[in-house]
């Protein structure tokens, strides 16, 4: 049976919501930028970067709350959440984006969620 926790994916999915939003205000302020040019590509860098951890460490969260205990529950509970997050970047970006999205969201979150499940293994 598939290990599906809601709770985690639930718990996770609002901590990278909200790390997000703290991570923009961190790094923009109140100068939040409306259009691609605004954006140097240092802010662009450091935000991605800042983006690219906070996804491994929701994955993480999404599987350790979900009490994932195989790498196979870890995946799922850590992988569904970069889906849901590519979600409204395919809504906005069209199937081409969606797809590169769901990758690498996946691929981060995933990551995150093996990461988990390792802490829930050796923390019993």
């Amino acid at each position: 049976s598939w290990g599906l926790s809601l709770l985690g994916v639930l718990v996770g999915f609002t901590f990278l919501v909200i790390s997000l939003v703290f991570a923009v205000l961190a790094l923009f302020g109140t100068k939040i930028p409306h259009t691609p040019a605004e954006v140097s590509t240092t802010m662009l860098v450091a935000f991605g970067s800042v983006a690219m951890i906070i996804m491994v460490i929701s994955g993480l969260i999404t599987s350790y709350i979900g009490g994932s205990r195989n790498y196979r529950d870890g995946i799922l509970n850590g992988g569904i959440l970069g889906v849901i997050l590519s979600l409204p970047v395919g809504a906005v970006g069209g199937a081409y984006t969606f797809l590169v999205a769901i990758g690498f969201f996946w691929v981060l979150t995933t990551l995150g969620g093996i990461i988990g499940t390792f802490l829930r293994k050796h923390s019993d």
